[in-house]
């Protein structure tokens, strides 16, 4: 992948997070527009996205379920359902680069990427933790240890079915 196309889609994934997580609701239509002219011009993306973010969602619905998470309401906000499926996407687009790495690599930068985004998601005050920082943060850690690892079984399996388009 040349680098200016990384860059592109990295500068592209790091404004989705930020306008869903920084504007919530006040964005929802322009990362649904975001979303679908992504898999327009990926045609093959919205399929690993809607498997991998399903993956995602739940395990941010177990963890609101066992209080380590809360959001406004007692569902799971629209935004960050969104923002699972911005992320599955950026990572079936940046898939040729993530299978130039070690898993361990992967699930390293997986584990601590996940976590101080919800830490960044706590600070900017779309996410709370009832259980405190250490606690939530040890959880988060794990958490996104084993979502790496699914994470990757996914990608792994998603390339060997549908290939690399």
């Amino acid at each position: 992948m040349p680098r200016f196309h990384f860059l592109a889609i990295t500068f592209g994934f790091n404004l989705y997070w930020l306008l869903a997580v920084w504007g919530q609701f006040d964005y929802i239509w322009l990362l649904i527009v975001m979303l679908v002219a992504c898999w327009w011009i990926f045609q093959g993306s919205w399929r690993f996205a809607i498997i991998a973010a399903t993956a995602g969602i739940s395990m941010d619905a177990l963890l609101s379920y066992f209080g380590v998470y809360q959001f406004d309401g007692n569902a799971i906000p629209p935004w960050l359902i969104l923002l699972w499926l911005g992320f599955a996407s950026f990572v079936w687009l940046l898939r040729k680069v993530i299978q130039n790495y070690p898993s361990y690599v992967l699930v390293v930068i997986g584990s601590i990427g996940g976590t101080v985004s919800y830490l960044a998601g706590l600070r900017l005050e779309a996410i709370s933790w009832p259980m405190g920082i250490p606690v939530t943060m040890m959880i988060t850690l794990v958490s996104w240890l084993v979502y790496s690892i699914i994470l990757l079984v996914l990608l792994k399996l998603s390339v060997q079915r549908w290939g690399e388009d």
